[in-house]
């Protein structure tokens, strides 16, 4: 989950902005989607619970998905990163 996080905020240097700065740019187009986000993730953990079947089916896909994550997370460049 925090990779994804991650991967939707803009990236920037800790202690590159300062205090007041960092704390309004937000966007809300990037609230919303971290709020669904974590509102699927919840949901399905949630019927993963119900059948235990289909939790040990998740295993794999889930790893593959963590694993593409982490890959494109490693990807970042440093253009990327905003000052």
């Amino acid at each position: 989950m925090l990779i994804i996080l991650a991967l939707i905020n803009k990236r920037y240097l800790p202690l590159s902005m300062a205090p007041n700065v960092r704390s309004q740019t937000g966007n809300l187009m990037r609230g919303i989607l971290t709020f669904l986000m974590i509102g699927i993730l919840g949901v399905s953990h949630y019927l993963l619970t119900k059948k235990p079947l289909l939790l040990w089916s998740a295993v794999p896909i889930q790893l593959a998905v963590i694993y593409y994550l982490h890959r494109s997370y490693e990807r970042t460049s440093w253009s990327q990163i905003t000052l």
